[in-house]
């Protein structure tokens, strides 16, 4: 399930899952299917370039060889769900886990997470 997903934990997107009354498996292809999509946009280094461009703030909270943290607004996840014809329940999960990874990847580095508060959080695999 989530090999294809080499930053996300399979545990806590199995526990996201549940907690939104959906299947890892189908969490896992949503998670799968939006880090797709966005890697199309040149790829993912060149959109995080763009987004740090963008906005009158630096988006990137961590970054690491294997992945990027960023905090958008929400208005960015919004603007997704309406590209990828996402229902809002979809959306939500999908922020969710998002959030759930962004944290528990602060936690595991023994970092503060208080970055994250405010804003949409979103991981990404850097390719």
């Amino acid at each position: 399930m989530t090999r294809d997903l080499p930053v996300f934990e399979a545990e806590l997107v199995t526990a996201v899952a549940e907690a939104h009354d959906t299947s890892p498996d189908q969490l896992a292809a949503l998670v799968a299917r939006v880090q797709s999509y966005l890697a199309g946009f040149p790829g993912i280094e060149d959109l995080v370039y763009e987004w740090k461009r963008a906005f009158a703030y630096d988006p990137v909270v961590l970054r690491d060889d294997e992945r990027y943290v960023v905090v958008l607004l929400p208005y960015v996840w919004e603007e997704l769900a309406e590209q990828l014809e996402l229902e809002d329940d979809d959306l939500a999960t999908l922020r969710a886990v998002h959030d759930r990874q962004a944290r528990a990847t602060f936690d595991a580095r023994g970092e503060d997470a208080a970055v994250l508060e405010g804003g949409a959080p979103m991981v990404l695999h850097r390719e």
